[in-house]
């Protein structure tokens, strides 16, 4: 091979060598926001298959949601009274234990900091149907992209989990747990409330996994689960 007015002669050995010693070999693969493409889990090196999705934010866009957090302060979160942008802005900003204002710090953890989990599921409880709870999924899918996912009920009665794994949102929508109400808490122990989850897909198995998803549980059902 001729480069830079030299011959350089490549052996089969030099092939050989470099397939051998020079050739990054990963032992799987991770869903790791925030991380480069290479990560080291479980003592094992893995391909980092995480990509942002988030949508770029502007604060001049700001005055366009003030219908949008009315829906969630006074709709999601059942607040009596009805404010306006600068008021509910410094509610959020504030320093008072409001839900309205814990809703609003819980979903802006998962835009700002991605991969990081807050260790609370966030719970829309409501008999009343068509208050936003759906509506405010659909704003996360358009904020984080497909990153925001549903739990598939079906698949986990079957044993597939994977439904949970690669995803930073999950929502969990009239989930019910045919066995009764400890195994729906160990369900939700086992997937929100460790720092790493054993997603089983078909055809692939097992393997032991970051978890990064934070969860919203929605239901009309005003006793979804044993406290």
């Amino acid at each position: 091979v001729s480069f830079m007015s030299h011959t350089l002669f490549i052996t089969t050995d030099d092939i050989k060598n470099f397939l051998t010693t020079q050739v990054a070999i990963f032992e799987g693969v991770t869903y790791a926001p925030g991380f480069g493409p290479f990560v080291i889990f479980n003592r094992e090196m893995r391909l980092n298959t995480y990509v942002d999705f988030r949508m770029a934010g502007d604060t001049d866009d700001i005055p366009e949601c003030a219908e949008w957090l009315k829906v969630i302060r006074n709709a999601l979160c059942a607040a009596p009274d009805e404010l306006d942008l600068a008021a509910m802005t410094e509610e959020i900003s504030s320093d008072r234990k409001t839900p309205f204002r814990w809703v609003m710090h819980w979903l802006a953890a998962r835009y700002q900091s991605p991969g990081y989990s807050t260790g609370t599921n966030l719970w829309l409880i409501g008999d009343i149907g068509g208050v936003g709870k759906g509506t405010l999924l659909t704003v996360m899918r358009e904020l984080l992209g497909p990153t925001v996912g549903k739990v598939n009920q079906l698949d986990l009665s079957k044993g597939w989990t994977d439904s949970l794994y690669g995803r930073e949102l999950l929502e969990w929508d009239e989930f019910k747990d045919g066995a009764g109400w400890h195994s729906f808490n160990r369900l939700i122990k086992t997937w929100t409330g460790n720092d790493t989850i054993m997603p089983n897909a078909r055809n692939r198995g097992a393997m032991l996994q970051p978890a990064v998803a934070m969860h919203i549980f929605t239901t009309n059902d005003l006793i979804p689960a044993l406290v």
